[in-house]
């Protein structure tokens, strides 16, 4: 079964952007695999990431620039891969820059599952709702 990948808003309006033709479409070529092989992906593609709050927070590694810049996703219970950061880490401390971007990524996941938890709530105050059944049949 495939999983849905999508954008976080935050990184579809901000990171997204910023990025040349080169990093979109490595980028593009990276959310279809995820599609096909979920977070159970290994390495050379997928990473798990260490000290972010989020047991499912991983990096997404390609080729683009040299693979200076790198990606954050995390996969949420409803299958889907949610992109939430790019960053690009040349010129900076590299402890610095990964709890920097790691923080941001745990920020960014929060917001999406709470925002999915809404959603759901919504969806069910909107379902009909029907009688519970006894379990009596009715006479004739």
């Amino acid at each position: 079964m495939k999983w849905q990948v999508e954008f976080h808003d935050d990184f579809r309006n901000g990171e997204w952007r910023d990025m040349d033709k080169e990093q979109r479409k490595a980028l593009v070529a990276a959310a279809s695999a995820l599609e096909e092989i979920g977070p159970s992906g290994g390495r050379p593609l997928i990473d798990t990431l260490k000290n972010s709050k989020h047991r499912n927070m991983k990096e997404l590694r390609y080729d683009a620039h040299e693979g200076r810049e790198v990606w954050r996703a995390a996969f949420d219970p409803e299958r889907r891969a949610v992109i939430l950061m790019a960053g690009d880490k040349q010129r900076m401390d590299e402890k610095l820059f990964y709890g920097r971007l790691i923080e941001k990524a745990d920020e960014r996941f929060d917001r999406h599952l709470a925002e999915t938890k809404a959603l759901e709530a919504e969806r069910t105050k909107q379902l009909p709702h029907e009688k519970p059944r006894s379990g009596k049949r009715n006479k004739r």
